[in-house]
């Protein structure tokens, strides 16, 4: 029954019950709308940058991979008031396109996404800002401006948005900042239990893959944007940019006086003279990786076949060492890079190439370009993988010719065949004028071996699959592959009149990777497939210097050593001095001046090599029991905190970069060091550390 109004009295309103829930439905509405075109201008504008790293493939990640990145903002903004929710999603939404371009602008010159990790990208970016501004677009400026404008919205006159009407209660707000975090994690939980794709050269490995199983993700940047999306690549990169921050403790004067004595002990050891000092001053420097190979092929010969004829024949001709062990460890390919670029151990906690390739104090390249050597890299591969976009600026490398490079649509394996990027290396050393730098990291020998073409199918016929050799066969067959490459290299080099103002540095990269098999060949032995043969070729070839290497080589080539040792010995063959930094020891030194190799960990053992030896926890034997003289005898042997002191040394370096500016903390004792060094009185920097002095005798 309708309550009548007595003469004279007005009706009034009660906000309570009627303007109340109205106006709460607008804002709702309001928060909606917001929240809806919040959302698709983040899903559109990762999908923009996604669409660009994937080269139009249209594989990108799905939406559960996406979306909680909308709903987790969304969901945070719910409890405040509603002026301060839109600027928080508007300026949320600004920061991110902001970021977006930033990648957008770095893809297109680098071929990369940028990273905190690899701190440098963004001085990369300002380095090359000219060129990035020319390769801005209209529209990379479009979802930041409609974030500005969403944003904007927040100080709108109160008409325009609720009016009059009360806020809406804080009590379902929370409830739907809880449900939308609740869907969000949800979301992000199926994504990380649900298989995803992935086509990748090993044999036998499934295609649909967990997340965390993800191959590709795991060496380059870019993949990882590309698989797992582009908000979530950066949340990624900046917990392990946090992690390595945390991992880090202040140096010690004790640690900072120990370190001291082992960078003069260095210095000292890269002076000593030899007869190749300057042998190949004035010559182009070309320093040619080889994938996977490993020097129990040398020599090899299997159904009367050899495997690499060429690189054989090259150790007659050049020097040639037998004990240069694969010191790379989680980053491979990418850690022989980075030993050869700064003269130092890869830190086998974590892939250098992300973690620290900007710590080292003086890099290969950059001392070459010091001298006039203009530098370039070349390599069949994307130059995404590995993060070469960023270690190969930070080494010093001018110019990068990757797979988008090339004059070919040929894949062999992974990328473009290696005998195409010879014949592009050689048309530019042919043009170029004066010395020059060029590094060459072949690609056709990566595992699983299978790519090969046809003709070379009817290699070492007896080592077949289904007699249990697994990839053996395939294996020998990619190294001929790359040895034929190899030397039709040579013959255009010779053909273009470069061989004699050419000084070649060869290398093996690092081990071979599983075979899937324990049979191995009676030409190689058993040890095949243990840390005692874990070792790669090294070759130096100096054109016109045969008389030299056949008179003194035999004297300087018994180092036992590392790939870290490449950068001092391609100086000191140059005739010039190796800068303070570089721990690597030029590989001319003789073995008996030499300090222990610290080696990767097998099976949780600390190991390092020694005077031929290999040596851990339970002792040690020698590395190659047919080789002569017999191995040092055991007195001789440093202790195992000893042999293994340069790869910590390194790791407290890399954590430490500022250590290369600060003075010595004892000059005198320094100097006692190098001078103990050139009376050859300290052979073993780990003893002189130790010691915690080193006294001149005489």
């Amino acid at each position: 029954m309708q309550e009548s109004l007595m003469p004279g009295e007005r009706e009034t309103s009660r906000p309570a019950e009627s303007e109340g829930p109205p106006g709460w439905r607008r804002e709702t509405r309001i928060t909606l709308a917001v929240a809806l075109v919040f959302g698709l201008l983040m899903v559109a504008q990762e999908r923009q940058i996604l669409a660009a790293l994937a080269h139009g493939s249209g594989v990108l990640p799905g939406l559960t991979w996406r979306l909680p990145w909308p709903l987790f903002f969304v969901a945070i903004a719910l409890p405040l008031p509603l002026r301060a929710r839109i600027a928080f999603l508007g300026l949320s939404g600004l920061f991110f396109a902001l970021v977006v371009v930033g990648d957008a602008s770095y893809f297109r010159f680098f071929g990369s996404v940028t990273s905190l990790v690899s701190a440098g990208t963004a001085h990369q970016l300002w380095d090359v800002r000219d060129s990035v501004l020319q390769l801005l677009q209209a529209t990379d400026a479009l979802f930041a401006l409609a974030f500005l404008a969403l944003a904007a919205l927040a100080i709108l006159p109160g008409r325009h948005l609720t009016g009059e009407a009360p806020p809406l209660p804080r009590a379902p707000r929370l409830t739907g900042s809880i449900g939308l975090l609740a869907l969000a994690f949800a979301l992000h939980s199926v994504a990380w239990r649900t298989p995803i794709y992935e086509d990748t050269h090993h044999l036998g490995r499934e295609k649909w893959v967990m997340p965390a199983e993800h191959w590709g993700s795991r060496f380059s940047h870019a993949t990882y944007a590309e698989t797992f999306g582009l908000y979530n690549y950066h949340l990624h990169d900046l917990l392990e940019f946090v992690a390595l921050g945390r991992s880090r403790t202040p140096m010690t004067e004790a640690e900072q006086r120990a370190i001291d004595v082992v960078v003069a002990h260095k210095q000292a050891l890269n002076r000593i003279d030899t007869p190749f000092a300057g042998v190949a001053a004035g010559r182009r420097v070309v320093m040619i990786q080889l994938e996977a190979i490993v020097h129990w092929l040398l020599d090899l010969e299997v159904d009367g076949t050899p495997v690499m004829p060429f690189l054989s024949s090259l150790q007659s001709k050049g020097l040639s060492w037998d004990y240069v062990m694969d010191v790379t460890a989680i980053g491979r390919t990418s850690d022989a890079e980075f030993a050869v670029m700064t003269g130092l151990l890869p830190d086998t906690t974590r892939p250098n190439s992300f973690a620290h390739p900007d710590r080292a104090p003086t890099y290969l390249p950059r001392s070459l370009k010091a001298l006039g050597y203009p530098t370039a890299s070349y390599h069949g591969y994307k130059k995404s993988f590995w993060n070469r976009t960023y270690t190969h600026p930070v080494y010093g490398i001018d110019e990068m010719f990757f797979d988008e490079t090339y004059p070919t649509e040929k894949i062999l394996g992974l990328g473009v065949p290696d005998p195409v990027v010879y014949d592009f290396m050689l048309e530019r050393l042919e043009q170029e004028q004066g010395p020059s730098f060029s590094f060459m990291i072949s690609l056709s020998s990566h595992h699983p071996f299978v790519y090969t073409p046809a003709e070379y199918n009817a290699l070492f016929p007896s080592l077949t699959l289904e007699d249990g050799w697994g990839l053996v066969g395939p294996y020998l067959r990619s190294a001929r592959y790359t040895d034929d490459a190899l030397a039709a290299f040579f013959d255009g080099m010779e053909a273009r009149g470069l061989l004699e103002d050419t000084l070649f540095v060869i290398y093996g990269d690092h081990d071979m990777g599983g075979l899937h098999t324990g049979r191995t060949l009676p030409e190689v032995g058993p040890l095949a497939y243990t840390i005692a043969e874990d070792r790669v070729p090294f070759l130096v070839v100096i054109p016109g210097e045969e008389d030299r290497v056949a008179r003194f080589g035999a004297q300087h080539t018994n180092a036992t050593a590392g790939l870290h040792d490449t950068y001092p010995t391609i100086l000191h063959l140059l005739g010039e001095p190796v800068p303070r930094g570089v721990l690597g020891t030029n590989l001319l030194v003789p073995d008996d001046q030499r300090d222990p190799v610290p080696l990767p960990p097998v099976m949780g053992d600390v190991l390092f090599a020694y005077r031929h030896t290999i040596q851990g926890p339970r002792g040690g034997g020698p590395i190659d029991p047919r080789a002569e003289p017999e191995p040092a005898p055991p007195t001789s042997i440093p202790s195992l905190r000893e042999g293994v002191r340069e790869q910590l040394i390194v790791r407290e370096l890399l954590d430490h970069p500022e250590y290369w500016s600060r003075e010595p903390v004892d000059a005198g004792l320094v100097r006692n060091a190098g001078r103990a060094v050139e009376a050859g009185l300290v052979r073993n920097a780990g003893r002189a550390v130790e010691a915690g002095l080193v006294q001149n005798e005489r």
